[in-house]
């Protein structure tokens, strides 16, 4: 012990409960707690108490205190913020799914997609226990809730979900329209209990996933490849002599069912495990022929996981790359040596399930709206009516000073003009604003595949003020349910076995306060 030096320590002052430097405290208590996953009783562990120390002038709150009162003051702040974000948005998006957790307790999750300023914005609005039968009408009862909840009414344009039939039928309710049926006049009269008629779309990757599915089903020889593959990854993974025979070598990758993506993932895996060691043990040996069948059917795939990846993508506009994605797969699809039914299936899949994005009004005026994309993908046919369609849309705008949204109404149909006397007046025929913006917006350069289409809104606002608005309002939707699924493996590390006994409550607040951290 030096000289002089004290082993005594001297106790603080505790803060009061309403000092605001006690109040930021608790609020950064209550973010810990929520990101890190954990448990409510760490405020009153040992280890924590022992970790601030008495020299803490931070008052360490009670557990009760902590549930009743700090977390939900930080929750209602949360909530005020996100709300705000939502009545500035001009349209929002969702995005709806269901998981099942570890004690088959069932929740219906909902997260929100808009663009507020130039900026994709994501958030989560709940994750509600679902009680009782997954029914079209129960999903379409909590689905109410929510979005009443948020006074979400007359903001919801498209919802997003998969393709189960119950999630479907949901959608199909009065209330919903079907988005084939989008220009049929009478649906909107039958559909007249709700003022705001959203959409139901189907999750592009889970559409993407029902292809694979066709083609494999079709193809008994790329069935048995997976199969043998699958045999041998699973004897390496659960064989202690495998793993010493492979030490250093990559670690082969089991598939699952959910995502067929990992099949891919798994198949590659094992190309990757040098020949001679995979060779040495004592299970099915892949042959000469197996391995550039395994080549081949890598290359085919390839670009399936690429398009399924980019479609997936977090905070990044990805409604308007549905038809190139789909364009560029048929593109892709070439002759294969090894595999030719399962290309020619996978071609009849991808027209039979994929025509309805190509035929769409939301994702044809998504893509044109993407300064990277245009008109690229439509034909010369096709253009011309795409052109006076934005033109419709643009002139409901009523610049400047018009405030709100197209809904489903296109503007008044121009009318046809003489095939005979049109030259009469053809030299005196002057672009409407709308139709000048559009021609000025084609002539543009692309911007770069890799930019971000809103940030070349937002530098051109001023140049075009009506597509920009547009813009905003047609590339907030997910193409797919990602947004939703991911909150489910947040879930599922909640919901850890330790953890079996957390309140429904409860698990619904850390769930809101960990997946809205954007808007702390």
């Amino acid at each position: 012990m030096k000289p002089g030096k004290s082993t005594s320590t001297i106790p603080v002052d505790k803060w009061q409960l309403n000092d605001p430097r006690q109040l930021i405290k608790d609020r950064k208590l209550v973010l810990m707690i929520a990101n890190n996953l954990l448990p409510y009783s760490f405020v009153e562990s040992p280890s924590f108490e022992n970790f601030l120390g008495e020299e803490s002038e931070y008052n360490i709150p009670s557990r009760k205190h902590f549930v009743n009162s700090i977390i939900p003051s930080v929750q209602a702040a949360i909530r005020h913020k996100l709300q705000s974000k939502i009545d500035a948005a001009s349209r929002v998006s969702l995005a709806i799914d269901i998981w099942t957790n570890r004690q088959m307790k069932s929740f219906i999750a909902v997260t929100g997609h808009a663009i507020v300023n130039f900026e994709l914005i994501s958030f989560h609005l709940s994750c509600k226990r679902i009680e009782g039968r997954h029914t079209a009408d129960n999903v379409f009862t909590y689905y109410t809730l929510i979005i009443e909840e948020f006074n979400l009414r007359n903001k919801v344009h498209i919802v997003v979900s998969d393709n189960a039939s119950n999630m479907l039928a949901a959608f199909n309710l009065p209330g919903f329209r079907e988005v084939e049926d989008e220009e049929e006049e009478d649906h909107e009269e039958d559909c007249c209990c709700l003022e705001y008629l959203p959409e139901n779309h189907k999750c592009f990757a889970h559409t993407l996933q029902l292809v694979i599915k066709d083609a494999l089903k079709s193809s008994s020889d790329v069935r048995n490849l997976i199969a043998t593959v699958a045999s041998i990854v699973s004897f390496v993974r659960k064989s202690s002599i495998a793993a010493d025979i492979l030490e250093g070598e990559p670690r082969p990758q089991m598939a699952n069912s959910t995502r067929w993506n990992s099949q891919l993932m798994m198949i590659r895996s094992i190309l990757k495990i040098d020949r001679d060691k995979l060779d040495s043990l004592e299970t099915t040996k892949l042959t000469s022929r197996n391995r550039l069948m395994i080549e081949d059917l890598i290359t085919i795939l390839t670009p399936f996981e690429e398009v399924t990846n980019e479609i997936q993508g977090e905070k990044v506009v990805t409604v308007s790359l549905v038809i190139p994605a789909i364009l560029g797969l048929q593109t892709a699809l070439d002759v294969s040596e090894y595999h030719q039914l399962f290309v020619n299936e996978l071609k009849r899949s991808l027209e039979r399930r994929m025509q309805h994005y190509l035929e769409n009004l939301q994702y044809q005026r998504a893509t044109i709206l993407d300064p990277r994309i245009k008109f690229q993908c439509f034909r010369s046919e096709q253009i011309s009516i795409l052109k006076e369609d934005l033109i419709n849309l643009m002139n409901g705008l009523n610049l400047p000073n018009a405030i709100g949204f197209p809904g489903r109404s296109s503007g008044p149909i121009p009318k046809k003009k003489s095939c005979i006397f049109y030259f009469l007046n053809e030299q005196n025929i002057t672009l409407s604003p709308a139709a000048r913006e559009i021609d000025c917006y084609i002539s543009e350069t692309y911007c770069h595949p890799d930019s971000n289409p809103l940030e070349f809104w937002k530098s051109n606002e001023e140049k075009f003020p009506r597509l920009s608005k547009l813009a905003q309002y047609y590339l907030c939707t997910p193409a797919s349910s990602a947004p939703v699924e991911r909150t489910f493996s947040i879930g599922g590390k909640i919901f850890r076995p330790e953890r079996c006994n957390l309140t429904d409550d409860n698990f619904e607040t850390l769930m809101f306060i960990k997946c809205n951290q954007s808007m702390q």
